[in-house]
């Protein structure tokens, strides 16, 4: 008897500790920087096409860095608002310009 009981008090504990485990990594504390990269260059796809692969994205510990250049002032204020409605973005610098 003692030793099914701790048989079972022994898969109880691993099944929560699998369970525990697997909700970390289905629910992330906080995006990593290579994720947030990935949806500011899709959601400045969405904004100008035409940008997509032409500006440079940077992301270092949730802080976004735009480079390149923009055909007008209207493209450079959408790429920026594209990359600042992306989910963990603490900070945003916009260093695109605008071409002549």
């Amino acid at each position: 008897m003692k030793r099914s009981n701790i048989t079972v008090m022994v898969s109880i504990a691993v099944l929560f500790a699998m369970a525990c485990g697997s909700m970390n990594r289905v629910t992330p504390k906080q995006w990593d920087d290579a994720a947030i990269e990935a949806d500011v260059r899709g959601k400045i796809a969405e904004s100008v096409p035409s940008k997509a692969l032409g500006i440079s994205v940077k992301v270092d510990h949730q802080v976004v860095a735009l480079s390149g250049k923009a055909k007008t002032a209207d493209d450079r204020r959408k790429m920026a608002d594209a990359a600042q409605s992306v989910k963990c973005v603490n900070t945003f610098i916009n260093n695109i310009t605008v071409e002549p």
